[in-house]
C-alpha cells in the first residue's frame, strides 16, 4: 500500500475510514476490484483529489462505478458503432466475456479514467487505460489507481495527466456528503 501512504501523505488527509460496500458492484461485475482501490475509498471516500480526480464511488448513486457502468452499456446498446470508434482498440467491460474496459474515474476537465479488467487475473495486475478528453489518444499504464491519483496531483513530470503546481500543494476535498457513511475506526 506504499502509493496509499504517499498519496495520504502528500494531501494531509486524515479523515475517519468510509465505510464501503463493494459487494453488489463486484457481484454485478462478476469479478472482484483492485484491493488498494478499496483501501483507497476506506481511507479517503467521496470527495476529489485536488479539486481535479474524482473516483467513482461505491452504491448505486449518479456518481458510482455501477451507474456509469450501466450508463455506458446502455448507450453500447443504443449505438453499437459509435460506442466501438469510442472505446477502440478497447471494450467495454461485459461479465459475460470477463474482459473490457471499467471507468474507476474521471477528472473536472472531462478525462476519463478505466481498468483493462480481466476477471481471469489478479485485479492488482489490471494495468489502467487513460485519456484526457474524447479524440485524444488512449493510453495504457502498468500502475495502481493510488499511484495515478499520486502522480496526477503531485508529479509535475506525470505528462500529460499532471495538475501539480507548487503553489497548490496536493489535497482531497471530502464530498459534502461524507458524514453518514463515515464509521468509527
Amino acid at each position: 500500500m506504499e502509493w496509499l501512504d504517499r498519496l495520504q501523505e502528500a494531501t494531509g488527509w486524515q479523515g475517519p475510514r468510509y465505510a464501503c460496500d463493494w459487494a453488489g458492484a463486484e457481484a454485478e461485475l462478476g469479478t472482484a476490484l483492485p484491493a488498494d482501490w478499496k483501501e483507497l475509498w476506506a481511507r479517503f471516500g467521496p470527495g476529489s483529489f485536488s479539486y481535479y480526480l474524482f473516483a467513482l464511488r461505491d452504491g448505486e448513486g449518479t456518481d458510482s462505478l455501477l451507474h456509469f457502468w450501466r450508463g455506458l452499456r446502455e448507450d453500447a446498446e443504443r449505438d453499437p458503432e459509435w460506442m466501438a470508434r469510442y472505446f477502440s482498440p478497447f471494450t467495454l467491460y461485459q461479465p459475460a466475456d470477463g474482459k473490457g474496459l471499467i471507468m474507476w474515474g474521471r477528472s473536472e476537465t472531462g478525462g476519463r479514467f478505466y481498468w483493462l479488467a480481466d476477471s481471469t487475473a489478479d485485479p492488482a495486475t489490471w494495468p489502467l487505460v487513460a485519456r484526457l478528453e474524447y479524440g485524444e489518444q488512449w493510453h495504457q499504464l502498468a500502475m495502481s489507481v493510488p499511484e495515478f491519483v499520486y502522480r496526477t496531483i503531485a508529479d509535475a513530470e506525470f505528462q500529460p495527466f499532471t495538475v501539480a503546481d507548487p503553489q497548490f500543494p496536493p489535497a482531497f476535498h471530502p464530498a459534502e456528503d461524507k458524514a453518514p457513511h463515515e464509521r468509527p475506526e
